[in-house]
């Protein structure tokens, strides 16, 4: 078992290590790859620690092109990310998300295997109803825009969510949607079942809820 040495303990910035299930239910252990922390080891070295590792999927808060170049021909699946201020002009115009998938993904893919494009980041918790109502939208266009560089199949769209989406969370059997979000969150689910992203799931949902307990 390999030992994580302390210049790579940033890796530890995961909300929690996740198994996780996808459509074909399989499982793989992902994590989490945080980025605000002091003397951070560089990519190339962080890529090869996860190769010694059994963990299989990597989530960026960004889309990073060091880190993204860094894990190509590793394997391990990609997560990269929009910045929640590029919602409205994703969200008004098309061609403002075919111009981020033409800078963001195309360049680095297929050699780095991005799995998926999370827009924004729990955008629900800003408490920003007209950055709420965009976020739809916003991950319709970048859909289309992958759609149109024939990936829309290969590598899916989601949003990620911090607990405070859920009314109820225990029991687990019990949990429930706060109605405040439910118009939102039905539109959400809606897109994600339409286009079949169970990428990274959370008891069979189509989205991911974030539950942080540990900060390094």
């Amino acid at each position: 078992m390999a030992v994580l040495p302390s210049s790579v303990a940033f890796l530890l910035l995961v909300s929690f290590s996740l198994t996780v299930n996808i459509a074909n239910s399989q499982s793989f252990i992902g994590v989490n790859y945080g980025q605000v922390a002091d003397n951070l080891p560089p990519p190339s070295a962080t890529a090869k620690l996860l190769q010694s590792t059994s963990i299989q999927k990597v989530r960026l808060y960004g889309s990073d092109p060091a880190i993204i170049k860094a894990l190509a021909n590793t394997g391990i699946g990609i997560v990269i990310g929009t910045a929640n201020g590029d919602i409205p002009a994703l969200a008004s115009n098309p061609s403002f998300a075919k111009n981020w998938i033409n800078t963001n993904m195309l360049p680095f893919y297929p050699a780095s295997k991005i799995i998926l494009i999370n827009v924004g980041n729990e955008v629900m918790a800003s408490g920003d109803q007209n950055l709420m109502n965009k976020l739809l939208p916003a991950m319709q266009n970048v859909q289309n825009a992958l759609n149109d560089v024939s990936l829309g199949g290969e590598i899916k769209v989601s949003t990620v969510h911090s607990m405070g989406v859920l009314k109820q969370s225990e029991p687990p059997s019990s949990g429930r949607f706060d109605p405040s979000y439910e118009d939102l969150i039905k539109g959400l689910l809606g897109f994600n079942n339409a286009t079949a992203c169970f990428a990274l799931c959370h008891q069979s949902l189509p989205l991911l809820c974030l539950q942080k307990r540990y900060k390094a």
